[in-house]
């Protein structure tokens, strides 16, 4: 492994002016366990701690020149003909009873004799039930299609035992009375949702002609816009509310290389500017549902006068759908354009672990954090990260990044969510609440690199509400 060695290592304390996190334009963080190159995995500890222990400036890290496998998915439009909707449809269906049966057996085999069945349990009996002269029927569509459906709600329970062990199934309750259901306790599916989806899990190619699919006789129509670089694993087929198909291919290849960035960013959530950095930048929060919310009320007074089952409430349920997915389709653009501008430009990408269930018991400001979407930029950041090599950091959320003065390091308890700028009393300076968390968050997630700062902690409650 090299280290740029061009400055001469000397032993350094934190929170002094030899900290290399001191001056962080000029070098970079210290070398971590996950930012060892390939092939020196045998040395980490060893190289760590000589770094740790001798100060040696690095630059920031970078991933890039090595790369990993990784699983990404491409979402691409299809346009299926009369006979092949006709078909889609029937495993929509085949797929939904097959779930909807084998839930209702494990239900019932656990409130019998409290026995848990598994997936392999319910594969052996799908077997059988196909033979059966009322459900012949599922032989019509592709046999691992159904599969996939059993090893879906297979890890539905997963999910729903795990939340149990670790306290998260909590009771549901309507109009305060109990409704007899937990969290994450699987539900049954219906054909009366308009979004409906199927998993093929092998035999998936996509050739010049379109999307080639077990048990369908000619290829399905597709706008491909982009090429699809890997192996296919699998493929899942959605019709969306509005009538939509759309098929999402995902595909095991080379993670994608970038060349190196300099600097690091701190990233501060909030509701006025929906993002403010650490550099100085704003990004204003586009305000997507707010501003389209007149025209919703008005179609949906429209769909509240229609009779129900008639063809003019379909076609209003339909105008509402294409409005809702077009608000939804321009908050997720917007979103994927910043989250990758941030990861292309900086090495190092730090954010604060925001407790977003507890912001939205604020009923004045709940319906402003959903439209934001705090939990969805902090996962593409997460995960672009991961996929482009740079280093990503989440703050605890008990670190008060609002209230710590970023020139004097004073904190000023007494500061309220209603005060957008203060007054230092110690160093007098005037601080912008916002651009002063930015880069806190920024100084506290390169002493986290270091090993010296306050780590995220998912079990935590409540935290600081940054708006």
């Amino acid at each position: 492994m090299i280290i740029n060695r061009e400055h001469k290592p000397k032993p350094f304390r934190v929170g002094t002016s030899e900290h290399p996190l001191t001056n962080r334009d000029t070098y970079g963080i210290l070398l971590t366990n996950w930012q060892i190159t390939e092939g020196e995995t045998s040395m980490n500890t060893e190289i760590t701690k000589d770094i740790l222990a001798t100060g040696v400036r690095v630059p920031y890290p970078s991933l890039t020149s090595c790369s990993h496998l990784i699983h990404k998915a491409y979402k691409f439009r299809i346009y299926p003909n009369a006979e092949q909707s006709e078909l889609l449809s029937k495993h929509f269906g085949c797929c939904r009873y097959v779930y909807n049966y084998f839930l209702a057996e494990r239900n019932k085999a656990y409130r019998d004799s409290k026995k848990y069945l598994s997936y392999c349990d319910n594969a052996n009996e799908l077997v059988h039930v196909k033979k059966e002269p009322e459900t012949e029927w599922l032989n019509e569509v592709y046999s691992h299609a159904l599969q996939a459906a059993l090893r879906n709600l297979d890890c539905s329970y997963k999910t729903f035992y795990r939340a149990i062990k670790e306290g998260k199934a909590e009771e549901i309750y309507k109009d305060g009375k109990p409704t007899g259901r937990r969290k994450y306790e699987p539900r049954y599916k219906s054909k009366r949702d308009y979004s409906q989806s199927i998993t093929f899990p092998d035999n998936v190619r996509v050739s010049e002609g379109g999307l080639i699919l077990p048990k369908f006789k000619t290829p399905i129509k597709m706008k491909q816009h982009r090429p699809l670089n890997g192996k296919v694993c699998h493929a899942t087929v959605s019709r969306s509310a509005t009538g939509k198909y759309y098929v999402s291919i995902l595909c095991e290849e080379e993670s994608p290389v970038l060349p190196d960035a300099k600097g690091a960013i701190g990233i501060d959530l909030g509701i006025k500017d929906m993002a403010v950095c650490s550099n100085g930048e704003r990004i204003a929060n586009p305000k997507f549902l707010e501003k389209a919310e007149k025209h919703t009320k008005y179609l949906n007074r429209q769909l509240s006068r229609k009779k129900k089952k008639g063809s003019n409430r379909r076609r209003a349920r339909l105008r509402l759908s294409r409005h809702h997915e077009k608000v939804a389709n321009r908050r997720k653009d917007f979103i994927h354009k910043f989250t990758i501008r941030a990861v292309r430009e900086n090495q190092t990408v730090c954010v604060e672990d925001l407790n977003v269930k507890g912001m939205m018991s604020n009923h004045h400001l709940a319906k402003s954090i959903c439209s934001v979407a705090f939990n969805e930029i902090v996962r593409q950041l997460e995960y672009k990260c991961k996929w482009y090599g740079r280093g990503f950091v989440k703050v605890g959320r008990w670190y008060a990044s609002s209230k710590i003065c970023h020139h004097c390091g004073r904190k000023y308890s007494e500061l309220t969510l209603a005060e957008r700028k203060w007054l230092c009393p110690q160093c007098g300076s005037v601080i912008d609440r916002d651009l002063n968390a930015a880069e806190n968050i920024l100084d506290e997630g390169l002493r986290i690199l270091s090993g010296c700062g306050v780590q995220s902690d998912d079990k935590q409650k409540c935290g600081e509400a940054a708006a």
